[in-house]
């Protein structure tokens, strides 16, 4: 995982919780706190926080992958701007990860791991796409869909309908515009 994932966990637990919550977790998982933009770090240690913080805070770690995701996609808009600023539409943006917003991300982090997604199903108000990644983050990725949503101004609900956590090969993902 890319130190700027782990940069942004730090500063939205910083902003939210606290300076001596973001100790605490470094604390109980025994990380150094010390993470470069452009480093890459094991996904045990991005795992093992986002645990120590569900622990903390009384929740389920998806919760905690979900309020994450929702509130870097946020951080990544100020950061990139660009990357938003060319699409019109959330489906329009989140139909272009694969082919426009990743290999931005690998020009930028060439050792970023980035997740896959495939069409499945577009009506004009529903989205399908399958989630692939061997880190099964999906939830990470629920997040982020709804903090993109709130870019473009658009009011969504996220389920799954598969979830590897359940046992499915992969994760498909519904996006539903309100």
């Amino acid at each position: 995982m890319i130190g700027l994932i782990f940069n942004t966990l730090e500063q939205l637990v910083i902003e939210e919780f606290g300076e001596d919550t973001w100790d605490e977790l470094l604390e109980q998982t025994g990380s150094s706190g010390v993470y470069h933009g452009l480093g890459n770090y094991q996904d045990a240690e991005i795992v093992a926080l986002v645990v120590a913080a569900a622990e903390k805070l009384g929740k389920q770690p998806n919760e905690i992958l979900r309020w994450f995701g929702e509130k870097a996609a946020h951080q990544f808009h100020t950061k990139f701007p660009e990357l938003f600023a060319r699409f019109d539409s959330l489906f329009e943006f989140i139909l272009s990860l694969n082919d426009i917003i990743h290999p931005h991300v690998k020009q930028l982090y060439p050792a970023a791991e980035v997740p896959h997604f495939n069409l499945i199903e577009q009506h004009e108000n529903h989205l399908v796409i399958e989630y692939i990644s061997n880190r099964q983050l999906c939830f990470l990725a629920e997040g982020l869909i709804l903090g993109c949503a709130q870019i473009f101004s658009t009011s969504v609900e996220v389920t799954q309908s598969q979830c590897t956590h359940n046992g499915d090969k992969t994760c498909h993902l519904h996006v539903q515009i309100k």
